[in-house]
């Protein structure tokens, strides 16, 4: 019995498609038999009832899997049969895991398809072309993440190939599925063709919406490989890379380079660019200031110009009244010295006449004429007394003339010094104004080219963003892809060899340098890392937990070992980054081995199968990294809740994992003895067992608890029994591994209020009791 599901989105017209398979030979589903859930149909209204029409995957309870069963039952007889509805996107990992005949058809429609349909759809009073392109990314992107992890059960064509050739529909589904359905096919009902101008008026529409435009690139891009079902078949973990998507994929790499090198150019320039404008904004206001600073003293020269030429006017007035003085002083010098002329003959006349009168007046009068002598004699000492006094302030009077002459020149000489300056000063002033002129002129246009550059960063940069996100995608979809630079031998012999990976980017990063080495001794296969120089350069994430780095010791994997043995508990160790980086290892080497190297073959064989041993090692519980979300404190209560990213168990993955381990009836001075491991519900409602139930409830929310009692070696029973096997195993393995992570979080310096070494106790004493019930010892083996 083969079951096939057609899956699509509501505008998908899965009716048609629904005929085709039809009549090619896929029975329509029966009913259940009556007073059960009745035909398919049936089941998903009911199952919708209540449910979002775009609300996410759903989790199926035991009851709607019993109403599953019966339907397969009463139709368990058909040898080829199935249905097409929409709202199996939300069901298609249950539909997966319910029977493992069942197969999928996985329909792309076109956004311009889906916006054309909604437009000729007459009955639709309002139309909101954002809100259904949105609609429709949340359906593809989920049929595309299935599609990309379940290739081997699915099949994705584009419904409009597939109306339009119904031939290649049905020969697609046969090679893909190995059915024998019949491609000669009976009149259809005729597909209505789209109608032109609605098919451009959605085209339109279709630009404003980048996210759309987006996720219909990377479908067009996976829909060859789907599609040249004539050329290629593809099964599984088989499906690799065409070579032309491996050459369009290594393209892109080298674009998004060129952009990311260009893009720091251009920050460069716009750096240097601010830095030139910075400093001419700073010289700027240099000259500024020092116009400033010039102009307050060409004020203070203005202002000692009119100082200095009132001084000037005062001296010239008082050297107009000294030289009226001086005048007047000669005046009186010249009537003095004529005065004294005067007496001198007067003095004269009456000596002659005083001769004349000795000889012939009578001696009674000399002595008359002998006083008045003398007194005429004082006189003539007086008068030349005040004539040398007159001389002495004439010759003063000539000696402040010259003096005041000697300081008008002296200020006319600065007036004309400081006139001088202050017309260099000007000269000077519009010159700096001229300059800061053609300086205003350059920072503007500088500014231009700022705005240029800025916008042309912002371009380079939306840009670099679309091509990360593309390249992210890319990493998603193909985990496995993975590039290098060159491979360099650096030993080589019959059992053993050593390369040197330049430049492998894996998983997302890029690493420079990988020591690498492959050894053959007795049949046993070993692949060695050798240590970086630098810690933040090793090639695996949990390295330091493996191995001591200070001994410069290679790390050595073997995975075809025992089990239980110490390179089996090494490789339990690992993380599913690691594993992959591994597996990138093992293929970079086999495809790009030197054709030099001895026994190439031989090498490239044994690399290979180390590849398949990575990939296939037994499940157990793997995560990248882990940290301490948060630590509560309670009376009688304590628990630390953890986080781990990209953790996984086989083929369950999680991109964040979080779980608590508790504590209680903790009391003062004393731990507890009744530990517990909490699951919380995650905010995006993913869950971390398949059978995970609200168990019970706290302040943070819902959550599935186990508990134990360690002194009475007990266990919540109950809560054990309603896990799958799977999710037992899962279990215990988180359980295993425990105690490391309370180590690795004690190494990373995280702070708590209680030692660490009484919660490992506490996590050993959980080990303790689970093995009181018949487990072996070798389930908890410390990794």
């Amino acid at each position: 019995m083969h079951t096939i599901i057609i899956c699509g989105t509501p505008w998908c017209e899965l009716e048609y498609v629904q005929q085709i398979l039809n009549a090619a030979g896929v029975s329509a589903a029966r009913a259940a038999p009556s007073g059960s859930s009745a035909d398919i149909n049936t089941w998903y209204d009911r199952l919708f009832f209540n449910q979002p029409a775009t609300g996410g995957a759903l989790s199926i309870s035991k009851a709607w899997e019993l109403g599953a069963s019966q339907i397969f039952l009463a139709n368990w007889d058909q040898p080829v049969w199935g249905w097409a509805d929409s709202r199996s996107t939300w069901l298609l990992d249950f539909w997966r895991d319910f029977d493992a005949t069942t197969h999928f058809v996985l329909l792309y429609t076109s956004p311009v398809t889906v916006l054309t349909r909604v437009l000729a759809d007459v009955s639709s009073c309002q139309f909101d072309p954002a809100m259904v392109l949105d609609q429709w990314c949340v359906y593809q992107t989920e049929l595309m993440k299935f599609f990309h992890r379940n290739r081997s059960r699915c099949v994705l064509l584009d419904v409009d190939q597939a109306l339009t050739n119904p031939a290649s529909l049905v020969r697609s589904v046969n090679q893909q599925f190995e059915l024998h359905l019949t491609e000669q096919l009976s009149e259809l009902a005729k597909y209505e063709k789209i109608n032109p101008l609605d098919q451009w008026l959605a085209q339109q529409l279709l630009q404003s919406h980048p996210a759309a435009l987006a996720l219909e690139q990377e479908i067009q891009a996976s829909l060859p490989i789907s599609q040249e079902i004539d050329q290629i078949t593809l099964t599984g973990a088989d499906a690799v890379l065409a070579p032309e998507a491996a050459d369009q994929l290594r393209q892109l790499y080298r674009r998004r380079a060129e952009l990311l090198i260009e893009a720091n150019q251009n920050n460069e320039q716009l750096f240097a660019l601010q830095n030139q404008v910075q400093n001419q904004q700073q010289a700027l206001q240099e000259l500024q200031q020092q116009n400033e600073i010039l102009l307050i003293q060409l004020h203070q020269t203005q202002g000692e110009l009119e100082n200095h030429f009132l001084q000037c006017q005062t001296l010239q007035q008082q050297n107009t009244e000294l030289a009226l003085a001086r005048d007047a002083e000669s005046q009186a010098k010249i009537d003095a010295i004529a005065h004294f002329d005067a007496l001198k003959q007067e003095n004269a006349s009456l000596h002659s006449q005083i001769q004349n009168q000795i000889q012939d007046q009578i001696p009674q009068e000399n002595e008359g004429l002998l006083l008045r002598l003398h007194q005429l004699q004082e006189e003539l000492e007086n008068n030349f007394l005040q004539c040398q006094v007159l001389q002495q302030q004439n010759t003063e009077l000539v000696q402040a003339r010259d003096a005041e002459a000697q300081a008008k020149n002296n200020i006319v000489a600065r007036h004309d010094a400081l006139e001088q300056v202050q017309a260099s000063m000007q000269q000077t002033q519009q010159q700096i104004q001229n300059e800061n002129e053609v300086l205003l002129l350059q920072l503007h246009q500088v500014q231009e080219e700022l705005e240029h550059y800025f916008l042309m960063n912002q371009q380079n940069q939306q840009d670099k963003n679309i091509l990360e996100d593309r390249w992210n995608r890319l990493v998603t979809h193909y985990p496995d892809y993975c590039e290098w630079d060159r491979i360099e031998i650096l030993d080589a012999s019959e059992e053993s060899a050593r390369w040197l990976v330049h430049g492998l980017m894996s998983t997302g990063n890029t690493l420079p340098t990988i020591d690498v080495s492959l050894e053959l001794i007795n049949g046993s296969r070993a692949l060695l890392i050798y240590p970086p120089t630098q810690l933040a350069d090793a090639p695996l994430l949990h390295w330091v937990n493996s191995v001591n780095l200070l001994d410069n010791a290679p790390l050595r994997l073997e995975p075809d070992a025992e089990a239980g043995s110490a390179a089996m508990r090494i490789l339990r160790s690992l993380a599913p980054t690691d594993l992959l980086r591994l597996q990138n290892i093992c293929s970079a080497l086999a495809q790009d081995m030197p054709a030099t190297q001895p026994r190439r073959e031989s090498f490239m064989q044994h690399l290979q199968d180390l590849k398949t041993l990575f990939k296939e090692l037994p499940a157990t519980w793997r995560f990248d990294a882990v940290r301490m979300k948060h630590e509560q404190v309670n009376p009688g209560y304590e628990h630390l809740c953890f986080n781990l990213t990209n953790a996984c168990f086989g083929e369950r993955q999680w991109p964040e994992f979080e779980f608590r381990i508790g504590a209680a009836n903790v009391k003062k001075g004393k731990f507890s003895a009744l530990p517990r491991l909490e699951f919380p519900l995650h905010e995006q409602g993913n869950t971390q067992f398949e059978n995970w139930f609200n168990e019970s409830e706290n302040a943070h929310g819902p959550k599935f608890e186990l508990r134990f009692d360690i002194k009475a070696n007990a266990i919540d029973v109950q809560a054990w029994q309603a896990l799958t096997p799977t999710d037992q195993l899962q279990m215990l393995s988180i359980m295993a591994t425990l105690p490391r992570l309370l180590s690795q979080l004690e190494q990373q310096g995280t702070k708590i209020s209680r030692p660490w070494d009484e919660w490992r106790q506490l996590a050993i004493g959980m080990q303790k009791t689970m093995q009181s019930l018949g487990l072996p010892a070798s389930t908890f083996e410390v990794i």
